[in-house]
């Protein structure tokens, strides 16, 4: 708990650093369609938002591979937050229950919340849900288009668990919109 409480408050003292100091994180990432560093991707639609450019349908195997790999040195598994199961820990429940978890959801919906933060309602969602500190998305080079489109379709195989779970970052950090 002591960590948590150590790892909310330097991710709101960034946060606070990143309003001061908006050069750290308004440039966009390269290629067309790419998501942000920040700021409107290269390509992306007119509200700065990253563009989905894979239109094929998700692989639930390759999905279950990305869930569970960690994206490099910085950056956590998916299954660190949202537990193996994807039932939810320190981040929200997100399996196929459409009472509990991302049943109700498209995968343009996902994929907005992972590309862009955005939660199905369109507000941004906690700095956790995050790759870094500075509360950037998650790049192309963390995770692609198709890789989003196979973790959907991986999460959507699951079975589902109809368990409320908001994940602890929502109660250490009541600001944090829900999914």
């Amino acid at each position: 708990m002591r960590i948590l409480k150590s790892l909310l408050i330097f991710s709101v003292g960034c946060a606070a650093l990143a309003a001061f100091v908006p050069a750290c994180s308004s440039t966009a990432a390269p290629g067309g369609g790419g998501a942000p560093s920040g700021g409107a991707p290269s390509g992306g639609a007119p509200n700065g938002l990253a563009v989905n450019t894979f239109t094929g349908p998700g692989d639930a195997a390759n999905g279950a591979i990305v869930y569970a790999r960690t994206p490099s040195a910085d950056v956590a598994s998916c299954t660190s937050c949202h537990g193996a199961d994807a039932a939810g820990s320190l981040g929200p429940n997100i399996t196929p229950s459409t009472t509990a978890g991302i049943g109700g959801w498209t995968e343009e919906q996902f994929f907005q919340l992972v590309r862009n933060r955005k939660s199905r309602a369109g507000a941004t969602v906690c700095m956790e849900m995050s790759p870094s500190a500075m509360g950037t998305p998650f790049t192309t080079a963390l995770v692609s288009d198709k890789e989003i489109a196979d973790l959907y379709a991986f999460l959507m195989a699951k079975p589902p668990n109809d368990t409320v779970q908001k994940g602890a970052y929502l109660s250490l950090d009541p600001a944090c919109s829900t999914l």
